[in-house]
């Protein structure tokens, strides 16, 4: 004895059971699928950005430090030497004082010489024209060291230029005197 017969199945059960299977796969098309497809775009976006945030999270310490870099204030009241006027007799030592500003440094001093226009008025300074050679990283140097100079009125004129391929810097001084 056979315990399973036959199976009948009716046309019209085949047909509700095609049309229930094609509902079915279409929900699954239309409503599953979809999400299926943006999940996974979430999921990659997900992973950018915690990327990001662990690359700032990284960085933000060295934006801070650079901030604080940026953001020091510079002080605007520099030390000022009091000033004071120099002898005729010292005069003679302004030379000795440009070559020991240069000896710090790997620039060199050329020379100083007085403007003779100078001689025929008597103003109480006397202009100089002071020539250093060198690297210009160097010459800043020179030119904090000459602001510290006591006898320093002004400084009228900085001139740059190449001469024999050498850099040169030429200040226009004014030195107060007695």
């Amino acid at each position: 004895m056979d315990i399973m017969g036959p199976i009948n199945v009716h046309r019209s059960n085949l047909l509700y059971l095609g049309v229930c299977m094609l509902g079915i796969f279409a929900f699954f098309m239309v409503g599953i699928y979809p999400n299926l497809n943006a999940l996974k775009e979430m999921d990659e976006e997900i992973t950018s950005l915690s990327q990001k945030v662990e690359t700032q999270e990284l960085l933000y310490p060295v934006y801070l430090k650079l901030l604080a870099e940026i953001t020091h204030r510079i002080p605007t009241k520099l030390p000022i030497p009091n000033s004071h006027k120099i002898s005729h007799n010292d005069l003679s030592l302004v030379n000795e004082t440009f070559l020991t500003m240069t000896s710090e440094t790997k620039a060199r001093f050329i020379s100083a010489i007085p403007d003779a226009s100078n001689y025929l008025e008597d103003m109480g300074f006397l202009s100089i024209n002071v020539t250093f050679a060198g690297d210009f990283f160097e010459l800043r140097k020179i030119l904090l060291s000459m602001c510290r100079l006591p006898y320093l009125e002004s400084i009228d004129e900085v001139r740059m230029e190449t001469f024999n391929k050498e850099k040169r810097i030429i200040f226009k001084i004014k030195v107060a005197q007695q």
